[in-house]
Formats: structure tokens, sequence, C-alpha cells
């Protein structure tokens, strides 16, 4: 019975965004690798979140560090003591040296998943498929030698409401480039319409302020009043206080997002110092 694997969008929004930041600070592409987690139910595995791993190179080989690997599951379990180590994700293309680190990852998981971000060999423009492959360890023993093979596998991709909600943002709002944002797109949107309701109604007034003749047009005076009756007015008084409130409501979103980044780039900074301790009393 084969494995149902299902992937969640999360993780493919992780490992671009690891590459993204990656790229951008070395200027050019850069190969970055990280850990899977997520739920298993029997055959069915839900590969739900990752993090970035440390890792060093000598050479074509390639080490992961299992001791901050551990530290990272450990703080992520406490928050989701559902989850499990699922494997590990790389970008770039599968390489047959990708099994040593395959076979290090035993100690997590017998079987651990490898996931492949291929940004070597983009699919074509017009096609649907993701460039995400995902493989487990095949073993084959032939004349008392075992083989470690990758065997790829299918998957599917899978949503929650609150992933839904989250990717149809980032796919609009956080897709837009440019000058503008979505959100001040929408304010001169808003903006236009409105310069365009106040010069008709200009037009309006030039049109019964210099025409006697539609004063006296008793019929087209009482349309004329419909339409202003229509026009909501609020006091200036009320309008200020409700733009003074939307303005500081605005502030404190923005004054609460700083505060959570910094508190994030803080919590970071702290890991670090905790990390270069440990490994100083290791050695």
């Amino acid at each position: 019975m084969s494995l149902e694997v299902c992937l969640h969008p999360l993780v493919l929004m992780n490992i671009s965004d690891h590459f993204t930041r990656a790229f951008a600070n070395k200027g050019s592409p850069q190969r970055v690798i990280g850990i899977l987690v997520g739920t298993v139910s029997g055959r069915n595995i839900q590969i739900q979140n990752s993090f970035e791993a440390l890792w060093t190179s000598a050479g074509e080989n390639t080490k992961l560090d299992t001791e901050f690997i551990e530290k990272k599951l450990s703080m992520l379990l406490e928050i989701f003591p559902n989850y499990e180590f699922l494997g590990w994700y790389s970008t770039g293309k599968l390489h047959e040296r990708d099994m040593l680190i395959q076979r290090s990852l035993v100690n997590f998981n017998e079987n651990p998943l490898y996931l492949v971000l291929n940004t070597v060999d983009p699919p074509p423009k017009e096609s649907e498929d993701l460039p995400v492959e995902l493989y487990e360890s095949h073993v084959q023993v032939m004349e008392n030698q075992t083989n470690y093979q990758f065997k790829q596998l299918t998957y599917t991709i899978e949503t929650t409401d609150p992933e839904r909600i989250a990717v149809d943002y980032v796919s609009r709002a956080g897709a837009a480039t440019g000058e503008f944002s979505e959100y001040s797109s929408n304010l001169m949107t808003f903006l236009s319409a409105m310069r365009l309701f106040k010069k008709r109604l200009l037009k309006l007034v030039e049109m019964v302020a210099g025409n006697s003749d539609v004063q006296k047009d008793h019929k087209l005076m009482r349309k004329l009043n419909e339409i202003c009756n229509r026009i909501p007015v609020a006091p200036f008084d009320r309008l200020k206080d409700d733009f003074n409130q939307e303005i500081s409501e605005e502030l404190m979103t923005t004054y609460m997002a700083a505060m959570s980044k910094g508190s994030s780039h803080t919590s970071e900074l702290l890991e670090r110092f905790d990390f270069i301790a440990m490994s100083r009393d290791l050695d």
C-alpha cells in the first residue's frame, strides 16, 4: 500500500521565502536546506510546516547540524505536540550525494521524506505542474550489497481554511509589486470615484444656478432634490472624529507590527547566543 502524502502551501511558501532571502543576501542562487514537519495517521502523511536547518559543506559533502535540528524540533513540538519529524527539503536538483544527508537523518525518522524545489530547471510557464518533487528511500539488496536509491512519490496539495485565506492574500496583495500596494491601489480607485462624483455634482449645480428654465421645471427640480437627498451628509465634527479614530487604529496596527517584528528579531538573536554558548560548552 503506497503512502498518501498531502503537501500544504505553507511549506512551499517557507521554502520559497528561504530561497529568496538567500538569493538576496548572496546576489546569486544558493542552495538552502530545511526540515519538514507534520502529522502522520497510518499511511496518510500531512506535510504542514518546515523550518530552516544549519549545515556545512566540505567539498561535495554536506553535513547537517543535528543538534540544532533537535533543539528547533523540541521548541516546535512544545507549540504543536502532534507534529512529527517527516524529512527534509532542499533547492536545486536531485543529486546522488543527497542520499548521504538522507541516511544521516534516520535517527529522527526511519524513512525520511525528501522534498526538492527545482530552481534549476523550472517547468514552462504554460505548465500547471509545480517544480516540486518528493522522494523516499528505496533499499535494494543485490549480491550481498545494499544500495540506497531515491524513489519518487506522488503527492497532492491540501489546504485548510486559514491557509486558503493566507495564500489568497499572498497571491493578491503580497504578490503586488511596483510603486503601489493593493491597499494603495484600492484607495486610489476610491479617490478617483470621489473626484468623478464631485465633478458631476458641480456640473449639476452649474446647470441649475445659471439656467432659469431649469429652475422653473418642477419635475426636473424634484428629480435633483431626490438625488441630493440620497447623498449621505455627515457633520464635520463627526467626520473629523471618525477620521482621527481611523488614523489612530492604523497607527496602532503599524506600531504592533513593528513591535512584533522587533520581538521576533530579539528572539532569533537570543537563540543564536544560546547556540554559540552551547557550542563553546561542548568545546
